[in-house]
């Protein structure tokens, strides 16, 4: 356990389980939203602040699960730095709920162009944005995060988790 500027990142090996503290999700809750593999940073890069995962594939970025769409905007750089996501540019976030009532929180950076509002209601598949460079990026890919727990649209006070520990 990481903790960086008062959140807690859980940090685990690529293809490890998360801890047993983190409430169920079940094979099926989550798709990959990208067709691709790693191409830049993994979880925990950065000294601990890269929550999340870069992947690459180009085309379209997917929904990796049911949910609502809470932020969907252009994230400018400073904010992204400045607060705890390390994510920015063309930013969406979906929100939903595991099946114990847990809140889910999954991100996506760097967005060509955005094909989601707020207050959308997405399933898993629906495109979000096609793959960009927008935004703190080192060339085309998507930044994705998972967070679980906390509250509001980014799930403030939740946990980071790997990506690749829950990604089929």
């Amino acid at each position: 356990l990481l903790v960086i500027d008062g959140v807690a990142v859980i940090i685990t090996e690529p293809g490890t389980i998360p801890p047993n503290d983190l409430p169920e999700i079940p094979d099926g809750t989550l798709i990959r939203p990208a067709s691709g593999g790693i191409v830049g940073y993994r979880f925990g890069d950065l000294g601990g602040k890269h929550t999340g995962v870069d992947l690459g594939g180009g085309g379209f970025v997917r929904a990796a699960h049911n949910g609502v769409v809470s932020y969907a905007k252009f994230l400018p750089k400073e904010a992204a730095l400045a607060g705890e996501l390390w994510i920015s540019g063309n930013t969406v976030v979906i929100v939903g709920e595991l099946p114990d009532g847990t809140q889910m929180c999954t991100g996506y950076g760097h967005g060509a162009n955005l094909l989601v509002e707020e207050g959308d209601e997405l399933r898993a598949g629906d495109a979000v944005f096609e793959m960009g460079t927008t935004g703190l990026s080192t060339g085309v890919h998507l930044h994705f995060f998972i967070r679980i727990g906390g509250s509001g649209p980014f799930c403030r006070g939740g946990v980071f988790v790997d990506p690749m520990a829950l990604l089929p």
